[in-house]
């Protein structure tokens, strides 16, 4: 399992979809910038799909605790700055 703590601005708009014959519900995906200007793909499930949804919007800053899943990030946990 590979732990990931990233800061990083939001550099696309939120994706949301709904999922059906899963164990998930929903999943929103996006874009984050790193300082190095190198570009992530992050998405999350469920609540975290709903707050991605819900409040994170284009050129926010945001600190993702999550796992690194080949060239995507999985969130776990995020919080806005």
């Amino acid at each position: 399992m590979n732990l990931c703590f990233t800061i990083g601005k939001i550099v696309s708009n939120v994706e949301f979809n709904f999922l059906y014959n899963s164990k998930f519900t929903s999943i929103a995906k996006c874009k984050i910038m790193l300082n190095n200007k190198s570009v992530i793909k992050i998405f999350g499930y469920d609540d975290i799909a709903d707050f991605l949804y819900s409040k994170i919007r284009k050129n926010n800053l945001v600190f993702i605790y999550g796992m690194l899943l080949d060239d995507v990030i999985q969130v776990n946990h995020i919080v806005k700055i």
